[in-house]
């Protein structure tokens, strides 16, 4: 038996739920809100907080990747990684340069979009949002974000970030998938494309045309429709406008 933990829009719970879709793993979807992962019977499973969170026959599994690659092993069919060494090395390099990425990814989402909401609030339940970031670090990185929104100076670190990133899959795209068929690799990036593409960070066809092709053909498989576009944020086309709102700031501030 397998449960998975997300909320709605959570970018690693997707890439876990395209690689159940891309199986073909039946599991018991829990959608919780965000503020459940403050509560204590979920920080028992998760001391971070953070989604998702995969529990299968009673063992308790965190952190995007690990998951992904526990799939993949304990569910066989259906395989999302080389059986060769150097294959399986170069899936662990994409799935580590994606965990590295995630910070970049959600200091852009803040200081565009999510910030606003937080920001309207009442001093103390602004305050109360804070003090339910369980990580010390990630909570004065929340409050610097919402405060500052883009003048944050975490800002243009993770917009560099974020381009090279891009500019890391348009170099690796040489055949339909970042290695050869799909694999672990296309399905810890999609999400992240996603969620550039509703901020407005996505590199221009110009830039990145075989990230493009690759972006349109990720798009067509049925896992994507599961996993991606009925898991986006419900805000999404508040967000989208937020985005756009932004880009002139960006644009001028910082040099893409």
């Amino acid at each position: 038996m397998l449960t998975l933990y997300r909320f709605q829009g959570a970018t690693c719970a997707s890439k876990v739920m395209l690689v159940l879709a891309e199986k073909e793993i039946a599991y018991e979807d829990r959608l919780v809100p965000r503020s459940y992962l403050s509560d204590p019977e979920y920080l028992k499973l998760n001391p971070a907080g953070v989604v998702p969170t995969l529990i299968h026959d009673g063992n308790v599994l965190a952190e995007s990747s690990v998951i992904m690659s526990y799939l993949d092993d304990a569910f066989p069919r259906l395989p999302l990684r080389p059986h060769h060494p150097l294959g399986r090395a170069r899936v662990n390099y994409w799935l580590k340069l994606l965990d590295d990425s995630l910070r970049h990814l959600g200091i852009a989402t803040y200081a565009i979009a999510m910030r606003h909401p937080i920001l309207a609030l009442p001093i103390e339940q602004r305050e109360a949002y804070y003090a339910s970031v369980q990580i010390p670090e990630r909570r004065q990185l929340y409050r610097n974000l919402v405060e500052q929104g883009l003048e944050a100076l975490e800002v243009e670190g993770a917009l560099q970030g974020l381009k090279a990133l891009q500019q890391e899959a348009e170099r690796s795209l040489v055949a339909d998938f970042l290695l050869g068929d799909y694999s672990l690799a296309d399905a810890a990036l999609t999400p992240f494309l996603a969620r550039m593409e509703l901020l407005g960070l996505l590199l221009s066809e110009a830039e990145g045309p075989r990230l493009h092709q690759w972006w349109k053909r990720v798009q067509t498989r049925p896992s994507f429709e599961i996993a991606v576009t009925a898991a986006a944020p419900e805000n999404a086309d508040q967000i989208r406008q937020l985005a756009a709102a932004a880009q002139e700031q960006i644009a001028s501030r910082y040099a893409r």
